[in-house]
C-alpha cells in the first residue's frame, strides 16, 4: 500500500504515463536532453502561464504569411516522452516522419530544428512559431541553446487566468485555486529571474486585447517583420482547428476586452483572498490592483 501511494502521483501524471508504457525509452530520452551544440535558428517561442493568452497570440502570429507553427503544443522541451510525441502531425508531418527524424537526431535541439526545417520547406514559410506555455520553465535552457531565437512572454491577471482555467483546462489541478495560484506565481517568478533581455518581449494580455492593432504592430516590430491586416481577421483565426474546441471558441471572433476583470464577478471573496495571499506580490509587481 505504501509503494502504491508513493507512485500514484507519477502514474497520474500524463507526461510520465508514456514512460510506464515504454520504459525502454527512458534512457534515450535522458540522453537527448543534453545537447552538445547550440542552434543558429531564429525560431520564435511563445511562453506564459496557462490561460494567459498564449494560444490567441499564436493564432495572431501564424496568421502572418511568413509564419507557421503547430496547431498544438509541442512540449518537446519538457520531460514528455519524445518517442510518443506527435505534435508536428498538426503541421503536415506524419508520425513516421517524426520517428525517422528522431532516430537520426543527436539531441532534442537537433530534433526540433530538423522538424521545423521540414515544415518550413513544405509550407514555404520563413519562421516557425512555437507555443508551449510550460516552456516558461525551460526558458534558461532555451536561451542558452537558441541564442538567435526570440521569446514572447505573455502575461495576464492571474485571477482571470484562474477563472478561465477552472472552466476549460484539461489539467485537473488547474481547477483548484491553490494549485493554480502557485503555478501562476512560479511562471511569473521564472520570467522575472531571467531579467531584461533584447530577445525577450513581454506582452500584457489586457493591453493586447484592448488595443490589438497597436500591440500586434509592436510585436511584429520586435520580430523584424511587417504587420499585415489579416493578423486581425477572425476568419483567418477560424481556420485554426483549435477554434473548434470549446475552450477556444473566442478565437474565431474579433479580439475584444470582454475577458478582462472576470475575477471581480466570478470569484468569491474567499477565493480572491486565497489567490492574493499566494501571488499578491506578483500581481502588484505587474501592476494589477489588489482587492482589499
Amino acid at each position: 500500500m505504501l509503494l502504491k501511494s508513493l507512485i500514484k502521483p507519477y502514474l497520474l501524471n500524463p507526461a510520465l504515463k508514456p514512460y510506464f508504457q515504454h520504459p525502454e525509452h527512458i534512457w534515450r530520452n535522458i540522453l537527448l536532453r543534453f545537447p552538445s551544440k547550440a542552434s543558429d535558428k531564429n525560431h520564435v517561442f511563445i511562453i506564459g502561464a496557462p490561460r494567459s493568452g498564449t494560444t490567441l497570440l499564436h493564432v495572431i502570429l501564424t496568421a502572418h504569411p511568413l509564419f507557421t507553427g503547430c496547431q498544438t503544443e509541442t512540449c518537446l522541451f519538457t520531460w514528455q516522452n519524445l518517442f510518443c510525441n506527435d505534435s508536428f502531425c498538426t503541421s503536415g508531418l506524419s508520425k513516421d516522419e517524426m520517428s525517422e527524424t528522431l532516430r537520426h537526431s543527436k539531441d532534442v535541439i537537433q530534433f526540433f530544428d530538423k522538424l521545423v526545417d521540414k515544415v518550413l520547406c513544405n509550407t514555404g514559410s520563413k519562421r516557425f512559431i512555437e507555443k508551449t506555455p510550460q516552456h516558461i520553465f525551460r526558458l534558461r535552457f532555451l536561451i542558452k541553446w537558441y541564442p538567435n531565437a526570440q521569446f514572447i512572454h505573455i502575461y495576464r491577471d492571474g485571477r482571470d487566468c484562474y477563472c478561465s482555467s477552472r472552466n476549460h483546462s484539461v489539467i485537473r489541478q488547474y481547477h483548484d485555486i491553490v494549485s493554480y495560484a502557485y503555478r501562476w506565481r512560479r511562471s511569473i517568478r521564472t520570467r522575472l529571474r531571467q531579467g531584461q533581455s533584447s530577445n525577450i518581449l513581454d506582452v500584457k494580455y489586457e493591453e493586447l486585447t484592448s488595443e490589438p492593432e497597436k500591440n500586434i504592430r509592436q510585436i511584429m516590430s520586435f520580430l523584424g517583420e511587417e504587420f499585415v491586416t489579416q493578423q486581425l481577421d477572425p476568419n483567418i483565426y477560424g481556420l485554426d482547428k483549435r477554434s473548434q474546441e470549446e475552450q477556444f471558441t473566442k478565437l474565431a471572433k474579433p479580439i475584444d476586452s470582454t475577458s478582462q476583470n472576470r475575477w471581480k464577478q466570478e470569484l468569491s471573496r474567499k477565493e480572491i483572498e486565497i489567490f492574493q495571499k499566494i501571488a499578491g506580490a506578483e500581481l502588484h509587481l505587474l501592476g494589477y490592483p489588489i482587492d482589499e
